[in-house]
């Protein structure tokens, strides 16, 4: 496809998501992220995928937060980006209050999206809020149960967060994203 069309931008974002599943090719997929920037400059997903490859990637903490704020700064009603940036708040620099808010937001913004529930549950949990994460389990539209295993297991109830969790994978409820939640 680049070849037929050198210019679409697209493609190189593809191209770079194949690439980042190659441990020994990720360089290269950030390099086509690039690309991908300089042909559609004000398209905010490749600012945020390559926030996620230097997260994941690279552990590049400051890297990541300071592409989703960019984003943010030019549509601050970005959800992928407000979600990020909860994620990276919540689980890279310890501050659960700042992803409460983004994570809160971005629910508010799409009220079926389950992926800011993965992380706000973790975050009402580290601010010792239970009574908010069952709230965000309870008003979860699909696979509530994979999220709450996680509020089993803070309760102390390990044997039914275990079953719940062998329960969910037999059921096939969990995606590779929802792997920590499950495996604690």
């Amino acid at each position: 496809g680049l070849e037929l069309r050198p210019s679409y931008a697209r493609a190189y974002v593809g191209r770079a998501a194949v690439l980042f599943e190659q441990p020994a090719k990720r360089a290269e997929a950030l390099e086509m992220l690039e690309r991908a920037r300089r042909l559609d400059p004000l398209e905010p997903t490749h600012d945020v995928r390559k926030a996620v490859f230097l997260l994941y990637e690279r552990g590049d903490v400051t890297g990541a937060d300071g592409l989703l704020r960019d984003v943010l700064r030019r549509q601050p009603l970005y959800l992928p980006a407000i979600t990020r940036l909860g994620e990276v708040a919540w689980c890279c620099r310890a501050e659960p209050t700042e992803a409460i808010q983004y994570l809160e937001q971005a629910i508010t913004l799409d009220p079926l999206a389950h992926w800011p529930r993965r992380p706000l549950v973790g975050a009402y949990l580290d601010v010792g809020d239970a009574a908010a994460a069952a709230d965000v389990v309870a008003n979860t539209p699909q696979y509530a149960d994979v999220l709450q295993v996680p509020l089993l297991a803070h309760a102390g109830e390990w044997v039914s967060a275990g079953a719940l969790a062998y329960d969910v994978l037999d059921r096939g409820l969990v995606a590779p994203i929802d792997e920590p939640i499950i495996v604690l």
